[in-house]
Formats: C-alpha cells, sequence, structure tokens
C-alpha cells in the first residue's frame, strides 16, 4: 500500500517507485513538499525567508495552467549563509553558486536528489532598495501559506503581484511572464494597481517595473536604464558587460564586474559539458569568449542597420500608459489567511486533540491528492506515496478522532469492518514505526 519513492541524479522522484502517478500530480506534490522541507531547514535555525513563485503564489493570481518548477525562496540577507548552511547540511548540493548563476549576480541554486533544485535569493532583480530595507518592508507585511502542511512566510498579494511583474520583464521570461502580468497587474481592479505602484515606488522598483509593463524611456537618465533596455530587448554580451557596469552602485563593484568580464563561467561551462571541465577546456573558453563576443557585435550591429527603427532587436512597445489610480489607495490585503502569530510564521493552533488519537508530527509534510497521499519527514525524506487504502487509512487517521477510525475506512473503502481492522491497525503501527504518525500523549 505505501511505497518509498527513491531516485537517481537523472531521475524525477517516484517514477520508478512502481506507482502509477500521473506526472502533473506527481510535480506537484514534490515540489509542494520541497517548499516544505526548505522551510523546515530555516525553521530549526530560526531565519527568515519568503516562499516567492510558483506554488506560493496566491491561487487568485495564476492563469489556468501556470504550474511551479522549482522551490524560489527570497531570504533576509544576514540570514543566507546560514541558510545555505543548513540546505547543504539536508542533502541539497550545488548547482550553480550566486556569481555563476545569472547576470543579476541575485540566486544560488542548490539541488536535491528528492525535492529537485531551490533557487536561493540573496535580493530579487529590479528592486533597488538596499536588500535589507526591502526584505523588512516584504516582510513586515506577510502572509502564510500552508504548503504541504507547514506554514510557509509569503509576500501579502500585492508584493507577490509585484515580484511576478518584475520576473517578467527579461526578454527570456517573456511569454510566461507577460500571462502573469496579465492575470496578476491588468486583471487588477484599480485600489490593487495602485498599492502595487505605491510599493514600485516604495522599493525603487520604477526602471525594472516600467521595462515589464511599459513606459521604460521615462527613465533614460536612470544608471540602470541600459541593463533593463537589454533584459527586455536583447543585446549582445559586450552590451550587457557594459551596461551592468554602468548600473553598478559603487566604484568598488564597477571593479569587480571589470574584472570578472573576462573570465569563464565554469559552472555553466560544467552544465554544458555534462561534467567537471579540464584546465585545458577551460583555456579554450577563455580564449574562444572574446572571439565570440565580437562577431556577435559585429553580427547584431550588421542586423541593426538593415533592420528598421521601431521594433529592432526584438523590442517589446515600449510607453505603454501606467494605471492612473485615483489616489494611492491602501494597500490591499493578501487573500492567504495570515498566521496566528504574524511575527513567528507560526501556524494557527489546532483544535483540541484526544489522547491517544493520531497526529502528524512538526516534521512531516503532507499532501493529498485524489490518487495518493504523499508525505514525508522533512527535511530529508524520504518520499511516502500512500496509494489507494493507504491513503485513506492516513487522512482518516490525522482527522483526530480515533475512536471509528476503522469504521471510517470500512465505509469509504465498502469493505466490511472486520474484514479490514487487522490491515488497518497493521498499517497505522507501520506508520508510526517510520514516524510519519505519532499518538498525542496529552490533548490540544
Amino acid at each position: 500500500m505505501t511505497s518509498a519513492a527513491g531516485s537517481g541524479p537523472q531521475e524525477w522522484v517516484g517514477y520508478h517507485a512502481g506507482v502509477a502517478i500521473p506526472p502533473d500530480v506527481m510535480a506537484r506534490a514534490r515540489l509542494l513538499l520541497a517548499h516544505a522541507a526548505v522551510q523546515r531547514v530555516a525553521d530549526a535555525r530560526g531565519l527568515d525567508m519568503l516562499h516567492i513563485k510558483g506554488h506560493a503564489v496566491d491561487p487568485s493570481l495564476r492563469w489556468p495552467g501556470r504550474v511551479g518548477t522549482d522551490v524560489d525562496v527570497l531570504v533576509r540577507p544576514r540570514h543566507v549563509d546560514s541558510l545555505l548552511a543548513g540546505l547543504l547540511e539536508s542533502g541539497w548540493a550545488w548547482y550553480t553558486d550566486f556569481e555563476s548563476g545569472s547576470a543579476f549576480e541575485h540566486a544560488a541554486t542548490l539541488v536535491h536528489e528528492t525535492w529537485g533544485y531551490v533557487d536561493l535569493h540573496r535580493y530579487f532583480p529590479g528592486i533597488g532598495a538596499p536588500a535589507p530595507a526591502a526584505f523588512d518592508t516584504l516582510w513586515n507585511d506577510r502572509s502564510v501559506a500552508n504548503l504541504a502542511g507547514v506554514a510557509c512566510p509569503v509576500p501579502n498579494i500585492t508584493a507577490q503581484i509585484l515580484v511576478l511583474v518584475l520576473h517578467a520583464a527579461p526578454l527570456a521570461n517573456r511569454m510566461r511572464g507577460g500571462r502573469d502580468i496579465q492575470a496578476a497587474f491588468d486583471a487588477a481592479d484599480r485600489a490593487r494597481q495602485a498599492a502595487v505602484l505605491e510599493l514600485v515606488e516604495e522599493l525603487r522598483a520604477e526602471v525594472a517595473f516600467a521595462a515589464a509593463v511599459g513606459g521604460l524611456d521615462q527613465y533614460r537618465d536612470r544608471p540602470e536604464y541600459a541593463f533593463w533596455r537589454i533584459q527586455a530587448e536583447g543585446g549582445t554580451r559586450i552590451e550587457e558587460w557594459r551596461a551592468r557596469v554602468a548600473a553598478a552602485p559603487s566604484l568598488r563593484a564597477k571593479a569587480h564586474l571589470v574584472l570578472r568580464a573576462p573570465l569563464v563561467n565554469t559552472a555553466h561551462l560544467a552544465h554544458v559539458l555534462g561534467r567537471p571541465p579540464t584546465r585545458w577546456e577551460i583555456v579554450k573558453e577563455f580564449g574562444a569568449r572574446p572571439v565570440r563576443g565580437v562577431r556577435e557585435e559585429w553580427r547584431v550591429r550588421r542586423a541593426r542597420r538593415r533592420a528598421p527603427l521601431t521594433g529592432r532587436h526584438g523590442a517589446r512597445p515600449v510607453g505603454r500608459a501606467l494605471p492612473d489610480p485615483a489616489g494611492p489607495g491602501e494597500r490591499a490585503a493578501t487573500a492567504v489567511a495570515p498566521a496566528e502569530d504574524p511575527q513567528t510564521g507560526a501556524a494557527s493552533p489546532a483544535t483540541d486533540t484526544p489522547v491517544g488519537a493520531f497526529v502528524r508530527p512538526d516534521d512531516v509534510g503532507a499532501h493529498a491528492e485524489e490518487v495518493a497521499v504523499f508525505t514525508a519527514r522533512l527535511p530529508g525524506g524520504p518520499l511516502h506515496i500512500l496509494e489507494g487504502v493507504a491513503g485513506v487509512i492516513w487522512e482518516e487517521a490525522v482527522a483526530g478522532d480515533r475512536e471509528g477510525l476503522v469504521q471510517r475506512v470500512a465505509d469509504r473503502t465498502g469493505a466490511e469492518v472486520e474484514e479490514v481492522r487487522s490491515d488497518v491497525e497493521a498499517f497505522l503501527e507501520d506508520l508510526v514505526g517510520h514516524r510519519l504518525l505519532r499518538e498525542s500523549v496529552e490533548s490540544g
């Protein structure tokens, strides 16, 4: 009735466990439990982080078919190192570091054999306010989402909309990001849009926001204008590096970028090769980079001379009028119910639990689907798939009422009580033995 789903380095968890689970269901369950696993690491160390994008997005902001592919978290800057250490100790491994991950150098990616990828953000691209102050602003107005039974802090809906819009600004994110803008910002009422624009100003995100929704040319005098123009419309590697240097906030940061520009991104090269590069391969790449850059610059310049002035190199239309709200408006409250204690992010207390009843331990996450219940001890796993009667037994056990549990299982499965009693009791013992359930020893 139950199986522990493991995976090899190139396998998705659960697909080789002998359980016929639809891929979309498997992916959703795995990601929700991954959110819970990362949160468990943060809670154990007393760290502040917000779950962003993907399955952490409020359902009211999602368009049909929108799904997450990994876990994204925004971490209080001074807690980044501790969370990284906790994840590495809990089975995650480096995939890319901050400097090799993207042009923004904003996130490190780690991977876990069971839970997949987590992007750990030390700041969010497009937000110009200092990272500690920006995190405080988002944290102080946070809400809580229940992901696989674990209370996970999330930005409020206003901030979630802003994150979705900013993420849509780069050209690489345009197709999916355009639908995010339509579903989250365009579909919002005037009060909600006003709240988003107020937050844009507070977080100094005007340039990136305009790169996503239009009106970017209004910010030609801002140092980050060229960078976001390239992000939104495309450009060469040389243009991007020049723009990054221009947008750097200090001389020290500019010098750092200039010194790094000619270096080989060994992490990216390893992903391309499928193995760590040799010294000779790094040397060859070091010599090939400037040649490719010059060739790319020449090709793009020639194409631009031949192209019409409007919409060149894939530029999206700019200058779209932003909403003109009647007033600043109040920040709209999130539809996600806040935790009972908004300062600790603790989940609302459960109702009284009778002595001897089965309860889900604090270090266990669970997600129920029609085909199965997915549960795991966090943060390391393994993932257990409770199909058929096993899932029914789990659901009735955690309902909190032990009396009549066997009868309820029999009613739901169409069996006689005495036919299933021994199997139900044996399986409950198995769940307790795996520490996926425990018996309550006191009320509450």
